[in-house]
């Protein structure tokens, strides 16, 4: 969303980072950087007192909005009680939705990972990792670093894996405009700090698959998986998707984050975790 201007509070208690748009419904708003899935928090929280210098910001410092939209909290959070209480002393809150995801344990390895998954998930994977091998589908791991060149290359790849996919056919991939810009300054960004896990499925010399996202502290972020559809007979995404349990376990980390909670995500982890997005409005006494 390039189209917006940064509002950033900085101070020695954090940060948070905002952008300010205008609608013509809502008039002049504020809403996190990042908010089409609504994951993201805009705050980089120091100290509590962050709360506070916050809702002081929205009365002097950002006077000039109707709306302010925050997502990613978390209720159960001290912060967020603290944001609360400080919030409605001036302003009004309305709960705007619940955002869910869903979370695999990998921390005692693919072992532990398969022991904790239905028997017919495991014979259902076994099937489709027999059926890869059977038909030559071989997979290249591009992980931890990457230059832009590289990353630029990878990148294309990608897109021209889409393209074939059932998203991109549909036009609903990751090659539309916005999203193709998005992931494209993500990924070398990733590769620079040693955060990005990428794989490619093969076949014949050419690209099938792919499946990559982001590692921060001891949780894998997955991010995008897509493969061509010529290859739908092989629940391709199901083996891509284990290979990277298998990258990430070698690998020691803990979790995999696989994002929103859409039923078929149930049988390959154990975990809901959820967040909320709030509307801030001016109460009727401000």
């Amino acid at each position: 969303m390039p189209q917006r201007e940064l509002a950033v509070l900085e101070s020695e208690s954090g940060y948070v980072a905002l952008a300010r748009g205008t609608s013509d419904h809502y008039g002049a708003y504020l809403e996190p950087m990042e908010c089409m899935w609504q994951f993201a928090s805009p705050f980089a929280r120091k100290d509590f007192k962050l709360a506070h210098e916050f809702t002081e910001a929205l009365e002097t410092q950002w006077r000039d909005w109707n709306v302010v939209i925050l997502t990613g909290l978390s209720p159960e959070t001290i912060f967020f009680r603290e944001l609360v209480v400080e919030l409605e002393k001036h302003f009004q809150l309305t709960l705007i939705g619940k955002t869910g995801r869903v979370l695999a344990d990998i921390s005692d390895g693919v072992s532990g990972f398969l022991g904790r998954r239905s028997r017919g998930f495991r014979r259902s994977l076994s099937r489709a990792r027999r059926d890869c091998t059977q038909r030559e589908i071989e997979f290249q791991v591009c992980a931890n670093s990457g230059s832009p060149a590289e990353c630029s290359g990878f990148y294309q790849r990608i897109l021209d894996i889409e393209l074939r996919s059932h998203k991109g056919l549909a036009g609903q991939g990751i090659e539309q405009p916005g999203m193709r810009e998005f992931y494209e300054q993500m990924m070398p960004r990733l590769a620079q700090v040693g955060a990005l896990r990428l794989i490619f499925a093969r076949h014949e010399g050419e690209d099938v698959g792919f499946i990559f996202g982001g590692v921060k502290g001891r949780t894998f972020r997955g991010l995008q998986m897509s493969y061509d559809q010529r290859c739908a007979d092989l629940s391709l995404g199901n083996v891509l998707q284990f290979k990277m349990v298998e990258l990430l376990s070698d690998e020691g980390l803990n979790v995999y984050d696989l994002g929103s909670d859409i039923e078929y995500k149930h049988r390959w982890g154990e975990e809901r975790f959820g967040t909320i997005s709030v509307g801030i409005t001016r109460s009727i006494r401000a």
